[in-house]
């Protein structure tokens, strides 16, 4: 087991985000032993971008609306162009989701 030991780790996402900004950080995470979901707003698949090209669709594991602060001990957000949406909405479940308990 790495030395992450199953750490649950929430990762925030939507169609938009760039490409290597989720993947590596998520096998990373994985290969150290967390356990990682990947959240988005809506279900099913959400689309990357590799710079300003669109590329891979990643898998949604869990809703915004399903997912629940207290059942995650980190949160990544990775770049791109959802980013800054984000970071940016007022009163959002993300905003939610990513504030301490």
């Amino acid at each position: 087991m790495g030395e992450l030991n199953k750490l649950p780790v929430a990762v925030l996402a939507t169609d938009g985000f760039e490409e290597s900004e989720l993947t590596e950080p998520v096998r990373a995470l994985r290969e150290a032993g967390a356990t990682v979901d990947v959240i988005a707003p809506k279900a099913g698949e959400i689309h990357a971008f590799r710079h300003h090209d669109k590329s891979i669709k990643v898998a949604v594991d869990r809703t915004l609306d399903d997912a629940k602060p207290q059942e995650y001990d980190a949160l990544m957000l990775p770049g791109g162009r959802s980013c800054i949406r984000y970071r940016t909405s007022s009163g959002t479940r993300a905003q939610r989701l990513c504030r301490p308990c």
